[in-house]
């Protein structure tokens, strides 16, 4: 009895050992290898992104933009276009219904698709002052001053006041789309009895690399 007794215990200890070295011989077979992939990206340079107001549709040109008058005798001074900034825009009207108008480009010239999501106007409406005799009159020139109107054109759309809500209008790399300002004294002017400038503020194109939702 005492035999069978050592002999089961043997058997037991024999089988615990076999299932061991299965279990031992099963890893050494299925050995897992982990990798972890990473990586820190960022832009290359300034130049990655990079949306500029260019004089020409085919290459990033600088410099003088010309005003265009209408037939009916309205002029204007030439404006100063640099990179991300054009100044100097200032028409010359002598009676009602008369335009000016400015011509350029905005010129895409980084390395990924940009899109115009809002248009800024820093003033909803122009500032007048009065530039000759002290004696004109302040009425009228405010009077006056409400008829004058300033809109910008980007490609096919036209904005008179600010929208930051532009969507689908994409500029894609190395590509060109006009712009035209123009400045309005609309037909229902009123006369003033001297001269009188006006500000009309900035306008800003938003140009970014996603779209508006």
């Amino acid at each position: 009895m005492e035999k069978d007794r050592t002999s089961k215990i043997i058997a037991i200890v024999a089988l615990i050992v076999a299932v061991v070295g299965l279990s031992l011989g099963f890893a050494a077979f299925s050995k897992q290898l982990t990798i972890t992939p990473g990586a820190s990206v960022s832009a290359s340079s300034d130049d990655s992104f990079s949306v500029k107001f260019s004089n020409s549709n085919e290459s990033q040109t600088e410099g003088e933009v010309e005003a265009t008058g209408d037939e009916s005798g309205a002029t204007g001074d030439a404006a100063t276009l640099a990179q991300t900034t054009i100044s100097g825009l200032k028409a010359k009207f002598t009676k009602a219904n008369q335009t000016v108008t400015y011509k350029f480009y905005v010129h895409n010239d980084g390395a990924m698709d940009a899109y115009l999501t809002g248009v800024e106007f820093s003033k909803p409406n122009p500032t007048c002052e009065a530039t000759s005799s002290a004696d004109t009159n302040a009425e009228l020139v405010t009077a006056a001053c409400s008829h004058l109107k300033v809109s910008v054109k980007v490609d096919t759309e036209t904005y008179s006041n600010s929208n930051a809500a532009i969507k689908g209008k994409t500029l894609s790399k190395d590509s060109y789309k006009e712009v035209t300002v123009e400045i309005k004294n609309d037909e229902t002017a009123t006369p003033v009895d001297g001269e009188f400038t006006a500000d009309f503020g900035s306008i800003t194109l938003k140009y970014e690399s996603k779209d508006n939702a």
